[in-house]
């Protein structure tokens, strides 16, 4: 605890840059998705009476809702807008300059929705959200951006995660600030709307004071004294030579390096096994069956026979274990072995293990030219198994404030919405299936078939995956286009765009609306779990990088058990409130669209991508505080170095690579694993054990709870041993401890109905799967992805990533069920398999990357790829030239 505080005071500067990063990025965007819903009966009210002013009789409904759907749309037409041209002004002038520019267009904006009331005029409000997209669409991509190069090794992956827990964030405040007792009566509107420029201000006035990442500093504008500087400002004067050698390396090998594209970046043989660690680990958090369980809860409890009334207390159970199991862990660490804990032990685990430990291996074994690409792949396969972490953020004060504040900012619009959005639709699922009913009969005459409306049902549900493939594998050109800050910033305009849509589907009757709605989340998470744990891992310190990149798995938990809690009848589960309990995801993303602005790019991409020295020491002060940070800085140096005669490579390139065949087998494998590791069947019978094992019913949502509990406490104590242990421990250890409890738990349940004693048994079982897959794989999966590739093959990498993890997402979604009702209990014994191939082949050719550089995590992979060759022959046989990524 001791050295955890000085690191907080060391890194002051990098903490508070984090937080003025967040303020400005995924916070602006969670706030616009939410606020919105809370002015459209007193927007639609002003409109009518303007129009009836002007012309002397009230506007048509079906017209006044055409021009309340433009209201709300319009933001996302301006932040593609904003997303399209956020690369070209980023490369041209900088992460910091746009973002400071960025603000005066969000202040114009609120400025003039403000006025829209005075002035009679609701064309000002179009104008006003048309401006905030734009906006947002500039912000977004450069928030994960700028915090991952901003943060020292250590603390890289809990930098990369604090993305969604600020766009979560964002989230909140919109709504807080849309009750009716605040800002949101019918006189006080359109100060709700303008309220937008607050955050805007906030990081105009704070972001001068912080300066560009260091490896931008370095790489890009070769100001070495500047990024020197931002290196002490982030990072505090402690010694950083280690980190800063990193950066002159990668800076070495970019002298005559191109940027690689996705393809290019796959069919490099340097970053071959790179690529194959990221596809891996990103499988593995997706195919861990945790996302099916959110998705079908509501199907489980009820086929279970619960009573319909007590399902969404039971749902809400498992998201406010996560959350409270990742706070006490942090406190008391006997709790997950006490007795009274084994609820929460099965989530513990998985938030201890591939949760944060993937995010820190996908940013740390890429290179800052590889990057882009790179990330696009981890993105990919991320959207198929990555876990979305929420964090409470406990950590923002002395040194690393600014580090922690930007893990805050990016973490609210990064993994968080990932987990909001695979809980949230378990709440409305009778709702929505009875509308559907309901608008067909009114459209047609006759109701729909059940098994259609099963069948519009698993859409809507899987649709979302299909959004999150495509935002997946266009993230990593936009966000070697336009910085990581930018393209966030444009994803929180996606889901504001997302979130009026759902809103207004049940107004409209349109089940329609909600199909796309929720496609259109997918695109925005798709966006934004790719470029969290890049970003994430870039602004994270070497010694807290395993800490940082495993937020992204406590912000996903917080997400689930934030929308298990506003999923309740009481709150917005009810009939008449389900569309708004949909639509209360884009608070996330105003928050973070407000706070991120006042954040700084990451150091490694100031220093790399940029070469600008003077912004990368910048960044670090902010984001690490004033000691000395000569040895991250050294780091990033090395990167750079190493990047001279290395080009960006696509995806296909990157496939083919020799230098990244190994890394490729890790990200495929622990991918794979995290969503085919057990977690949905887990959950799926967790009810009905609770219920055999003859559980009071008003007790069993309690119980139910702790199993939620359990996933976040174990997210949070996977950040606190990630760097303990190391990634490879976490994992390979993590699944054996699931395979051994799956092979128990086959037998308690098939012995259930002859031993009565069983059905306890298989309850204390389910628990500790929980815990033992939070701690391990749930968190160190991330972590692995992250550090198995360098800068120049991240995008790709990760872009392979999301496309597993998405496409994981969508065909599980829609065969789990089958899987369940053909094979019962013996389902545990597929993934029982699953596991213990995985953990053979973690623990034979994973190498432990904890506390390493990224090239000195290179120089391993290189002894696996080219056996006794030269493990210097890597990527310096690149053509000698500069080009960006492609769309591949």
């Amino acid at each position: 605890m001791t050295g955890f505080l000085s690191d907080l005071v060391q890194y002051q500067g990098f903490f508070q840059m984090i937080a003025v990063l967040g303020i400005g990025g995924t916070f602006q965007i969670g706030f616009q998705i939410s606020t919105i819903t809370y002015m459209s009966r007193h927007v639609k009210a002003f409109i009518n009476e303007t129009w009836l002013e002007r012309y002397g009789y009230p506007i048509h409904q079906d017209n006044l809702l055409f021009l309340w759907s433009i209201t709300v749309s319009i933001f996302g037409i301006g932040g593609l807008l904003g997303s399209s041209g956020s690369r070209y002004l980023t490369v041209k002038y900088g992460k910091k300059k746009c973002l400071l520019c960025n603000n005066l267009l969000m202040i114009v904006a609120a400025s003039i929705m403000g006025c829209s009331k005075i002035a009679q005029s609701f064309e000002m409000i179009l104008i006003g959200r048309f401006m905030c997209g734009i906006s947002a669409g500039l912000c977004a991509p450069l928030h994960h951006q700028y915090i991952g190069e901003i943060s020292p090794r250590k603390l890289r992956g809990f930098a990369n995660s604090t993305s969604s827990f600020f766009w979560s964030l964002g989230k909140a405040i919109g709504q807080i600030s849309g009750q009716r007792e605040l800002l949101g009566s019918q006189s006080l509107w359109p100060m709700l709307m303008a309220s937008c420029g607050l955050p805007a201000v906030v990081q105009l006035v704070t972001l001068p004071f912080f300066p560009e990442s260091p490896p931008y500093l370095l790489m890009h504008k070769g100001d070495q004294e500047g990024f020197k500087k931002a290196i002490r400002q982030l990072w505090g004067e402690g010694h950083h030579q280690a980190e800063t050698d990193d950066i002159m390396k990668e800076k070495a090998t970019m002298k005559n390096t191109k940027i690689l594209s996705v393809l290019e970046l796959m069919k490099e043989r340097a970053f071959r096994w790179q690529l194959y660690m990221i596809v891996i680990l990103t499988a593995t958090v997706q195919l861990c069956g945790i996302n099916a369980i959110y998705f079908y809860t509501f199907e489980v409890l009820q086929a279970a026979g619960f009573d319909e009334r007590m399902v969404s207390y039971m749902t809400l159970s498992v998201g406010l274990s996560e959350l409270l199991a990742s706070v006490v862990c942090d406190f008391y660490f006997w709790m997950p072995y006490c007795s009274l804990c084994l609820i929460i032990l099965f989530t513990v685990v998985f938030g201890v293990g591939p949760a944060g430990a993937t995010v820190s291996i996908r940013a740390e074994i890429f290179k800052l030219s590889c990057r882009p690409p790179a990330f696009v792949i981890g993105a990919v396969l991320n959207w198929m198994g990555v876990f979305v972490i929420g964090t409470t953020f406990p950590f923002i004060v002395v040194q690393f404030q600014g580090l922690f504040q930007m893990i805050f900012v990016l973490g609210i619009g990064g993994s968080f919405p990932y987990g909001f959005h695979i809980s949230v639709i378990n709440y409305p699922s009778v709702h929505i299936r009875k509308f559907i009913n309901e608008t067909w009969i009114e459209r047609h005459g006759s109701p729909l078939h059940p098994e259609t409306v099963m069948l519009l049902w698993s859409f809507i549900v899987s649709v979302y995956g299909i959004g999150g493939l495509l935002g997946s594998l266009c993230c990593g050109y936009l966000t070697t286009k336009y910085r990581k800050k930018k393209c966030q910033m444009c994803t929180n305009l996606i889901m504001l765009v997302a979130a009026l849509f759902m809103a207004f589907s049940k107004t409209a009757k349109s089940f329609e609306m909600i199909l796309f709605g929720r496609f259109l989340y997918g695109i925005g998470t798709g966006f934004s779990l790719n470029i969290h744990p890049q970003y994430v891992g870039e602004i994270s310190p070497k010694k807290l990088r395993g800490f940082t990149n495993s937020t992204v798995a406590v912000f996903l938990t917080l997400g689930k058990l934030t929308g298990q809690v506003i999923g309740l009848r009481e709150i917005l589960g009810s009939e008449a409130l389900w569309p708004w309990l949909l639509a209360s995801s884009g608070l996330s993303a105003l928050v973070q669209l407000v706070a991120l602005p006042f954040f700084p790019d990451s150091p490694s991409y100031l220093l790399i991508q940029k070469g600008n020295e003077e912004a990368c020491r910048k960044a670090i002060r902010k984001l690490w505080g004033e000691g000395d940070h000569q040895a991250e800085i050294d780091d990033i140096m090395k990167e750079k170095a190493a990047m001279t005669s290395t080009k960006t490579l696509r995806v296909l390139e990157v496939i083919k690579a020799r230098s990244l065949r190994w890394q490729l087998y890790i990200l495929v494998t622990v991918m794979t694993t995290l969503q085919l590791c057990g977690i949905n069947a887990i959950y799926f019978y967790s009810f009905e054990v609770f219920h055999t094992a003859k559980f009071e019913e008003y007790l069993i949502p309690y119980v139910s709870l702790g199993v939620g509990l359990c996933e976040c406490l174990s997210s949070i104590l996977c950040s606190t041993l990630i760097e303990r242990f190391g990634r490879k421990v976490l994992l390979w250890g993590g699944y054996m401890l699931m395979c051994s409890v799956l092979a128990l738990l086959t037998m308690t349940l098939s012995l259930q109905h002859q031993f009565f004693w069983m059905n306890y048994f298989s309850v204390i079982l389910i628990f500790l799967f929980v815990i033992f897959y939070g701690i391990g794989p749930s968190g160190a999966t991330i972590s692995i992805m992250v550090e198995i590739f360098s800068q120049s093959f991240r995008p790709s990498a990760f872009l392979i990533v999301g496309c597993i993890n998405w496409m994981g997402l969508f065909v599980l979604g829609m065969i789990f069920p089958l899987i369940v009702d053909n094979l019962g209990p013996f389902c545990f014994l597929i993934f029982l398999g699953i596991l213990a191939l995985s953990a053979i082949f973690i623990y034979l050719y994973l190498p432990e990357t904890k506390g390493k550089s990224i090239m000195e995590i290179k120089a391993e992979f290189n002894k696996l790829n080219f056996g006794k060759k030269e493990t210097s022959v890597t990527e310096n046989n690149f053509p000698k030239e500069q080009l960006f990524c492609t769309r591949l």
